[in-house]
């Protein structure tokens, strides 16, 4: 493994980086860095649901979407994200695994992290790091967000607040549910960083450290349309039918027209992960009745995890009620 040094807080740029080393090179690579105000969508979340795109656009703020799966998150310069960028095991526990030398490190400081949920690391109760991840061919991307301070104000009307995220929570605010690392350390957040640095380069005795090449820096361009500026953006949310559930694995999101009870059009938007892409599952629905759904052959928890057939299919055919 080696650890990439990024000073960009650029975050279009700082994500076709890590889709340069996933996609062109076969390195193990660990980076921290930072982003201006952003709001980071995931993969799957319809903006307009999530964002409150007036403000986010009045104050300058990024509205970008990540290929990860998961929940919004807003980030700036008080916080900061670290990325794994390495060949994909195939451990039913990679989010366990890759977060553990984060909550090592911070256990070292004195707070009492634990990794817990799906993809949280928490400390007193509160959530300090959400982590997400996608995979591409045999590499995985593991990348998550360190809170260690954070614009409450900009992260309050950036991010709308919707009451079924909360329905298993004690909490109904986003606010209310995050804990910052400032106020459980004596540090500012670049001796932070340096410390966390530090730590997983000694975890994984990593003896490789540099800056992004030139060459580099010209070769992730291409990817650089893939993760464009989404204020102005609109998502499709006119479908006949629409439901929304919340599940353990995360928020699942339905967009159903229907012509003569035959899917016509099936969307699945959320914060759920995703194991290969939705869409191809969904493309094997249209012209299928929904009396047809038991026999498709398909397992959903094959696209989305931890997701089963009877579950997803009891949710199509009771769309309409």
């Amino acid at each position: 493994m080696i650890y990439i040094e990024n000073k960009s807080i650029n975050p279009s740029y700082n994500h076709a980086l890590e889709e340069y080393f996933m996609k062109d090179t076969d390195q193990s690579v660990f980076m921290l860095w930072q982003n201006e105000p952003t709001v980071l969508v995931g993969r799957n979340q319809n903006v307009d649901l999530e964002v409150d795109k007036k403000y986010t656009k009045d104050h300058g703020i990024h509205v970008i979407r990540r290929k990860s799966g998961g929940g919004a998150i807003f980030c700036d310069l008080g916080n900061m994200q670290y990325s794994f960028i390495t060949d994909n095991n195939g451990s039913a526990n990679s989010f366990q695994l890759f977060a553990m030398p984060v909550v090592d490190a911070l256990k070292k400081l004195g707070i009492h992290a634990e990794f817990t949920g799906r993809n949280d690391i928490i400390a007193d109760g509160k959530k300090i790091s959400g982590n997400a991840q996608y995979k591409w061919k045999k590499r995985i991307v593991h990348h998550g967000t360190l809170l260690f301070n954070v614009d409450p104000i900009a992260l309050k009307n950036s991010l709308k607040t919707r009451d079924i995220k909360f329905v298993d929570k004690s909490v109904k605010s986003i606010s209310s549910r995050i804990g910052l690392i400032k106020d459980m350390v004596d540090m500012d957040v670049y001796s932070f960083m340096n410390y966390i640095r530090d730590n997983i380069i000694d975890y994984y005795n990593i003896k490789e450290f540099r800056s992004p090449s030139e060459y580099e820096k010209e070769a992730l361009k291409k990817y650089l349309d893939e993760f464009p500026e989404l204020n102005d953006s609109e998502d499709e949310t006119s479908h006949k039918y629409y439901m929304a559930k919340k599940y353990s694995f995360g928020l699942v999101e339905y967009g159903l027209d229907l012509e003569e009870d035959k899917i016509v059009e099936l969307k699945i938007a959320g914060d759920y992960f995703e194991e290969r892409d939705i869409n191809e599952y969904l493309n094997e629905l249209r012209g299928i009745r929904l009396d047809e759904l038991k026999d498709i052959g398909l397992d959903i928890g094959d696209y989305i995890l931890g997701f089963n057939n009877d579950d997803f299919i009891n949710d199509i055919l009771n769309i309409k009620e």
